[in-house]
């Protein structure tokens, strides 16, 4: 079995797929073609000539959606980006994610909740979810920062309620949050 990896290795929320991956390679004998790190020649070459079995992809690797769509094998997306595409997917639960952590937040005491939102497929949903578990008597200001919906994040942090709890719609938000806080 032969399967093209269209994975970024540096992004650590896959890392798990990659260990998945490499387990069943060695269980299995599964030979793996790397799409990153190394020429983009060689795998787009055995996409389009029918010489694998299957593709694992992010929708941030090296071949647009269009591309996997005419593979000739099956192509499973381990993310939430390209829904159009209709690629079967493996993928967070995006509304669970946000019931989850609202839940959390609650129980752990706080009484006052914000989030802040990504652009990207999905966080909409998370942020919408995380809204709904924290009930009816709760309000909870958001904001996009790279959608431009709100004009200042700085400011509008700075506005917030102290011992307000943020929720995140991801990870790649901590960091810059965190900075300005």
């Amino acid at each position: 079995m032969r399967i093209i990896l269209d994975i970024p290795y540096s992004a650590g929320h896959f890392e798990n797929v990659l260990r998945g991956t490499f387990e069943e390679k060695k269980r299995c004998g599964v030979d793996i073609v790397w799409s990153w790190g190394g020429p983009a020649e060689e795998p787009v070459a055995i996409l389009n000539e029918g010489h694998v079995d299957g593709v694992l992809a992010t929708g941030y690797g090296i071949y647009p959606h269009e591309h996997l769509m005419k593979a000739k094998c099956p192509v499973i997306l381990v993310s939430s980006i390209w829904m159009e595409a209709g690629l079967p997917r493996v993928c967070p639960d995006n509304r669970s994610a946000g019931l989850l952590a609202a839940e959390y937040l609650q129980e752990k005491g706080f009484r006052s909740f914000a989030a802040v939102g990504h652009d990207r497929a999905g966080h909409e949903q998370r942020v919408s979810a995380f809204k709904s578990g924290l009930g009816k008597g709760f309000k909870c200001p958001v904001i996009f920062p790279e959608t431009g919906k709100q004009n200042s994040i700085r400011d509008w942090l700075a506005a917030l309620p102290n011992e307000t709890a943020i929720f995140l719609s991801t990870d790649h938000l901590g960091s810059p949050v965190i900075r300005i806080l």
